[in-house]
């Protein structure tokens, strides 16, 4: 028994030091990309956009909020290519970053539709619209901005990119909550609500 208790130490020991030795190695290459990504954005022209923080303290506090977010968190990046207004430029890159992610709701949508009858796809084409407009104003609550950026185009112009993190697990609770206000809108399309919510579930949109 005495022997079995020292293995089972060893092996957390050993098991520990692996873990430590795994970590110390993530760290260098996250503090690698980190370096990496603030010389490219400088070398690019980038700079911050509102605030009084670097680039190098957002950047580095995004990442560390993506790590402590885990396989959960999700980056999510807006463009503008050409804006003369930084604050509406800005507003649009956020609604880009949130049109990006949204688009894998119109994957979903020509999945189930590939499935249906054809007497039923316009009946589900009225219920999945309701869905998609719910969808769009719970997502666009759970997206967060980390940071927006700009640079000038030479022109009088701007391009701005805004980074965001969005929660795999919020997003699937964002769209359960506008698969139920659908459900509501459309009474005679309740059929098609398990069918949405079981893409949903199974993760077919994260």
């Amino acid at each position: 028994m005495k022997k079995f208790v020292v293995f089972l130490i060893a092996a957390c020991m050993a098991v520990s030091y692996a873990g430590a030795q795994n970590s110390d190695a993530l760290g260098k290459e996250l503090k690698k990309e980190y370096k990496a990504k603030v010389k490219e954005l400088k070398k690019d022209g980038w700079k911050l956009l509102g605030g009084s923080r670097t680039i190098e303290v957002l950047l580095l506090s995004h990442y560390e909020k993506l790590a402590a977010m885990g396989a959960d968190g999700q980056e999510i990046t807006g463009y503008v290519t050409k804006t003369k207004f930084k604050g509406a430029g800005r507003q649009a890159a956020f609604n880009d970053a949130l049109a990006s992610y949204l688009h894998q709701e119109g994957s979903m949508k020509s999945k189930i539709v590939s499935e249906l009858a054809a007497g039923d796809i316009e009946e589900f084409e009225r219920f999945f619209a309701a869905y998609e407009k719910y969808a769009e104003k719970e997502i666009k609550g759970e997206l967060v901005e980390s940071f927006s950026m700009y640079k000038e185009n030479g022109d009088g112009t701007f391009q701005i990119q805004t980074i965001c993190t969005l929660s795999k697990a919020a997003s699937i609770k964002a769209r359960e909550r506008a698969l139920d206000a659908a459900a509501k809108e459309t009474e005679s399309a309740k059929k098609y609500v398990g069918k949405v919510a079981e893409f949903i579930r199974n993760g077919y949109v994260d």
